[in-house]
C-alpha cells in the first residue's frame, strides 16, 4: 500500500466524521442540553429558598419580624431571572448554526473530490449521486 493512499483514506476517514458531526449537529446539541439542565437545577434551588433569620439580632420580641429575611431575595430573583432570560439566545444559537445539509451521497461525493480521490469504485453510487444532484439543480 502506497503511504499517501493511506495519508488520503485518512484524511477522508476525518473528513466524513467531522461531516457526521456536523450533520448531526452534536456540539450545539451538547450546549443546548446542558443550558437546559442549568435552567433545571437553578429554578429547583430557587423553589427550595426558605426564610431565614439574621444572626446577632438583638432586637426585642415585638420587632422580631425584622430579624428575617424573607425568600426569594430580589438578588436570587434577577439571577433566575437572568439565566432563564439567556435560553432564547442560547436556543438562537442552536437553530442558526449549522449548514444546510445537500444530501449524504452528494456529500461524500464532494469530500472524495476535494482530496483527488476517485469519485466512486461502482457504478451504483454514480447513478445515485447523479440523481441527487438533479434534484437539487432542478
Amino acid at each position: 500500500m502506497n503511504k499517501y493512499n493511506l495519508i488520503d483514506k485518512i484524511r477522508t476517514f476525518y473528513l466524513l466524521v467531522g461531516e457526521l458531526l456536523d450533520t448531526w449537529r452534536i456540539i450545539p446539541r451538547l450546549i443546548v442540553f446542558g443550558y437546559g439542565w442549568l435552567v433545571y437545577k437553578t429554578f429547583i434551588w430557587y423553589l427550595s429558598l426558605e426564610p431565614y433569620v439574621l444572626e446577632n439580632c438583638n432586637l426585642p420580641p415585638e420587632q422580631f419580624n425584622n430579624c428575617i429575611i424573607n425568600a426569594p431575595t430580589q438578588a436570587q430573583s434577577i439571577v433566575l431571572g437572568t439565566i432563564v432570560g439567556v435560553a432564547s439566545l442560547i436556543f438562537n444559537f442552536y437553530v442558526k448554526t449549522g449548514r444546510d445539509y445537500k444530501g449524504w451521497l452528494e456529500t461524500i461525493n464532494d469530500l472524495k473530490n476535494r482530496n483527488g480521490l476517485k469519485l466512486n469504485t461502482n457504478g451504483e453510487n454514480d447513478e445515485k449521486s447523479q440523481l441527487l444532484v438533479e434534484k437539487k439543480e432542478s
